[in-house]
């Protein structure tokens, strides 16, 4: 996930959660983070991608918009 070439490094890293990334190509990135901030990180993931109209980017079938 392109996350990082839009500032979403910058949105974790102000609120000091610390976290890696797994996998060996692109298309197989994972997020590694404490339990204790997973909640934290879940939510700033789904504004981001919200905020910047992401989400049709990764798949227009998964929109945010149709998660209702």
């Amino acid at each position: 996930m392109p996350m990082g070439m839009w500032g979403f490094d910058d949105e974790v890293s102000e609120r000091g959660l610390k976290y890696c990334i797994g996998g060996d190509h692109m298309q197989e990135w994972y997020y590694i983070v404490d339990k204790k901030d997973l909640r934290l990180f879940v939510d700033l993931i789904y504004f981001f991608i919200e905020e910047h109209d992401a989400d049709k980017m990764i798949n227009p079938k998964l929109g945010i918009k149709g998660w209702n």
